[in-house]
């Protein structure tokens, strides 16, 4: 009964704060930057349920390298995540490359706005199974790898966005394309290389990226600018999305 009513009264906060917010339930889920303190207890099972006390998968250690990570969705329970490097461990001992490590499950657990009915309770973990030897680079460029097949080189860093609606913080690089070689990724239906006057503005998915791509205009010349941030103006309220004046 009190796992029962604690459940409850979690669902019921989460759906006053997304109903105060205009957020879906799995966005107001989503939105929620760090675990629920004390100790750890798992609520519900992993198709309709949360978790507090998460601990965090970091970026990459002995044997893995987790992907995907500006998701913000490598927490899980402490039992789980030990599990997975240990396994990453023993698999590297046993000759094997390292890991890729997809989806654990959000700071509090709860659902997903894509991608999983499952991992709601910090017990799941999505481990690639193509152990082809990968390249050990930094977070972004994995992201590159993983979404397009792309091979990148980071310039530097480019903007920090705030999208204070869903709790995030998006970091945007400047970067060079190595080779032209790119394909699908497993979750990209279509990717292509494009001149700059044929970009579909008005089929950009986010505003940030129309942020981005105004800013990266405006410094692709430049060695040394400060970080963007939100833009302000016209710039700002680029949605639905558009091309912006002057790019």
């Amino acid at each position: 009964m009190g796992k029962a009513l604690i459940g409850v009264f979690v669902a019921l906060l989460a759906s006053a704060s997304a109903a105060a917010q205009g957020l879906s339930r799995a966005e107001s889920w989503g939105a929620v930057a760090t675990p629920a303190p004390g100790p750890v207890r798992i609520v519900g099972s992993t198709g309709l349920g949360c978790i507090a006390g998460a601990a965090r998968l970091p970026d990459d250690g002995p044997g893995w390298q987790s992907v995907r990570v500006s998701r913000n969705r490598h927490w899980g329970h402490p039992a789980m995540v030990a599990w997975v490097q240990d396994f990453a461990g023993r698999a590297r001992a046993q000759g094997f490359p390292e890991l890729w490590i997809g989806d654990l499950s959000q700071p509090r657990g709860g659902p997903m706005t894509f991608g999983h009915a499952s991992h709601q309770a910090g017990i799941d973990a999505d481990i690639w199974l193509d152990v082809n030897p990968k390249p050990r680079v930094p977070a972004a460029q994995r992201e590159a790898l993983e979404e397009a097949c792309a091979t990148i080189e980071i310039d530097r860093l480019l903007a920090m966005y705030s999208v204070a609606r869903i709790g995030q913080v998006q970091i945007m690089y400047r970067a060079k394309l190595v080779t032209p070689d790119i394909a699908c990724g497993v979750e990209s239906e279509e990717v292509a290389l494009v001149d700059w006057a044929d970009i579909p503005w008005d089929q950009l998915a986010f505003p940030t990226v129309v942020w981005a791509l105004a800013h990266f205009h405006e410094s692709r010349d430049k060695a040394d600018f400060s970080t963007y941030s939100n833009p302000t103006g016209d710039l700002a309220r680029m949605w639905p999305p558009r091309k912006p004046a002057g790019v």
